[in-house]
């Protein structure tokens, strides 16, 4: 084999992988949806019951989980301010949250699928903090505590094609 079949072939397998990697992590950005969800008034709070556990830790313990009538909603919001994310059998619900700095976040699992929540910067250890240690069954938590702002776009390692993105200012 030549040297400039050799170089040729070396072009069109990096041009190849960069395609490949683009189409990944477009098909990623794009399941994050621009819909936020509402907050739900106090009386919608009762509709999830859950046990509190310590921040960034997972609990395979089935808490009492009510699911809400189709007329109610989902809450977002504990009485003691611990944002509430669902991971359901269409995805994260809401796919996109808004934070303060230092706030926690409680993923529930409602599917009917496991759920382990990743983070979609895999490099950076700033974000890879994020990474759930073990996956949960229906019903199960995952407790997060954000202490660095930034974009922390997240996955169902288990089903990556369910992902979202928590915004902390």
């Amino acid at each position: 084999m030549s040297q400039k079949q050799f170089f040729l072939g070396a072009f069109l397998l990096v041009v190849v992988l960069l395609g490949g990697a683009f189409f990944v992590l477009s098909r990623m950005s794009s399941s994050v949806s621009n819909d936020m969800a509402t907050t739900t008034d106090s009386t919608a709070l009762d509709a999830v019951a859950v046990t509190p556990t310590p921040a960034n830790t997972t609990t395979s313990e089935k808490p009492v989980v009510k699911e809400p009538t189709p007329t109610q909603s989902l809450p977002l919001l504990t009485k003691e301010g611990v944002y509430l994310l669902y991971y359901r059998d269409d995805g994260f619900y809401p796919k996109k949250l808004t934070l303060k700095l230092g706030t926690s976040v409680r993923f529930i699992n409602l599917s009917n699928r496991t759920m382990r929540v990743f983070s979609s910067e895999r490099i950076d250890p700033k974000f890879t903090v994020l990474n759930q240690s073990q996956s949960v069954g229906k019903g199960g938590t995952y407790n997060f505590t954000f202490v660095s702002r930034g974009d922390w776009g997240f996955y169902n390692q288990t089903t990556p094609q369910d992902a979202g993105v928590v915004t902390v200012y």
